[in-house]
């Protein structure tokens, strides 16, 4: 081939792939919309540190920000409402977990977070749902992790110990702060939807992270153990991180493909960008993709998070449930496989109906909202697919009706959607009193 055919047909190719690469960006930005992002103050915001690494699994390769474009110093922020210290609790997890010391707990018994000291290893998302990324959710992580699974090459995760500077990563790579940030549940949830997961790292330099310290190997471990006992599959260990090789190359090393061989199936395959015909044999991927994404979101608004209902036995007039970020994980791995529900157990409360007089102060000190009062009774209206467990109603009632007890994770799917009887949702009122 003569070189000025090269040259031309190296700039045509180098064109289409940039096409092809800012179109999927332009996806990505679509899809990675978090309302927590605009918590964090404008007049906290700046160009982000240079020597922090951003919690942006969206994208391997670091780019510089073009100039004038606006984007936050990458923090952790604390979600007030999500935290059960709001409503009286006492826990103190985060504080105990943070590998810098860069946690307290402030006024009103909320955390706070020191961000000089911070390393944003990310290790209080993993271990309690009031604390987010204003770059990324673990809902947006999900997301994205199911996207890379999409390539068929299954997804390797890291984190930045183990990508030297200049090194690129394959497409399948997604790089999280500390493998300590994701928890039991997201990687059940994952696992549960038969990703083949891999994690790529020298666990030998966790002894030395100056990131996440000796906490983070401890908590990594538990939440993959747990993850495989709960899910009965295992995730794969791979002492390097895959390298990105190209379209060239990864053609080119197929055995059935010498280089005259390699060269026509590129050039075929430009041709198919050209015509339209790349996507539409990649379009079946896509399309069962996003319908999939379509029913997880379809699934987050009705089971996640309640309407807002108006209801006069509540203060200020409007009650909400809100299902937190790890129990609606491990909700989603059990509608997938239902066996994981005989397999975990889970802590949540029960009213003995005898004893409950109905003064409904367990209802106030709910954090997810759980434990309602009925908007057409104003009896107490219990959903156990929300309680988390906190134990703040056994502590709020008088008259010593709520205990706390064990039961199967299968719970959590064992309702009727349309709120009828069913073993995780239970109403009080209308003679139908229900433990």
């Amino acid at each position: 081939m003569s070189s000025h055919v090269s040259t031309a047909f190296s700039k045509r190719f180098s064109k289409l792939k940039q096409s092809m690469i800012d179109e999927f960006e332009h996806i990505d930005s679509l899809d990675s919309g978090s309302p927590e992002s605009s918590l964090l103050p404008e007049s906290e915001a700046s160009a982000p540190r240079k020597d922090v690494l951003h919690f942006d699994p969206a994208s391997n390769v670091r780019k510089p920000l073009s100039e004038g474009a606006y984007r936050p110093e990458p923090a952790v922020l604390v979600l007030r409402e999500m935290c059960v210290n709001h409503y009286g609790g006492s826990c103190d997890r985060c504080v105990r977990a943070c590998p810098m010391g860069c946690i307290e707990i402030g006024q009103g018994g909320i955390p706070r977070v020191d961000r000089e000291g911070c390393t944003l290893c990310g290790i209080c998302l993993g271990v309690c749902d009031a604390f987010t990324s204003n770059d990324v959710t673990m809902a947006d992580l999900a997301v994205r992790m199911r996207r890379a699974s999409q390539r068929g090459d299954g997804v390797v995760v890291t984190c930045p110990l183990n990508i030297d500077e200049g090194f690129r990563p394959a497409g399948n790579v997604v790089e999280v702060p500390c493998l300590a940030a994701l928890s039991p549940e997201f990687w059940t949830a994952l696992l549960a939807q038969g990703i083949d997961l891999s994690i790529a790292a020298d666990l030998s330099r966790c002894v030395d992270c100056v990131r996440g310290g000796d906490v983070a190997e401890i908590l990594y471990t538990h939440a993959i153990e747990t993850a495989q006992l709960w899910v009965g599959e295992s995730i794969s260990f791979m002492d390097e991180v895959p390298e990105d090789r190209g379209l060239v190359g990864e053609f080119a090393s197929e055995g059935h493909f010498d280089r005259r061989g390699a060269f026509a199936h590129i050039a075929g395959g430009v041709a198919d960008v050209t015509t339209g015909e790349y996507r539409r044999r990649n379009s079946a991927v896509l399309q069962d993709f996003y319908e999939r994404r379509d029913r997880m979101r379809a699934n987050a608004r009705l089971i996640g998070s309640s309407l807002p209902e108006g209801n006069r036995f509540v203060a200020g007039g409007v009650s909400k449930r809100s299902m937190q970020p790890k129990r609606r994980l491990l909700q989603e791995a059990i509608e997938e496989r239902p066996e994981i529900g005989e397999r975990v157990t889970i802590q949540v409360s029960a009213t003995d109906v005898e004893k409950c007089a109905q003064h409904l102060d367990c209802t106030r000190c709910c954090p997810t909202g759980a434990r309602l009062p009925n908007a057409q009774t104003g009896l107490l209206d219990y959903d156990m697919r929300y309680c988390i467990g906190c134990a703040l109603c056994v502590a709020a009632c008088s008259e010593a009706a709520v205990s706390m007890r064990e039961q199967p994770a299968s719970v959590l799917v064992a309702v009727n959607p349309d709120g009828g009887s069913g073993d995780a949702l239970h109403v009080f009122g209308d003679g139908g009193q229900r433990s």
